[in-house]
């Protein structure tokens, strides 16, 4: 394992504790554009599409034309 060694230096002056976030002036949150709130359901929509159309396919790819529906697989 390795050790770290922290050094101090006392001629770097005195340093201010960070500030928190609750003190900090917080800028008001942006409205979503439609333009931006159209764009991600139309992302959402095809990524749905997509993992629909995946699915069809592999219901697809594993069913056997062979059998009849009252038949078994054994």
């Amino acid at each position: 394992m390795t050790k770290i060694k922290v050094i101090k230096r006392v001629d770097a002056g005195v340093v201010k504790a960070p500030v928190s976030k609750k003190t900090k002036k917080q800028k008001p949150k942006k409205q979503r554009s439609l333009e931006g709130t159209v764009k991600d359901w139309i992302t959402e929509r095809r990524e749905n599409d997509d993992a629909e159309t995946r699915e069809r396919s592999s219901q697809l790819d594993s069913w056997n034309p062979d059998l009849t529906p009252n038949e078994s697989p054994v």
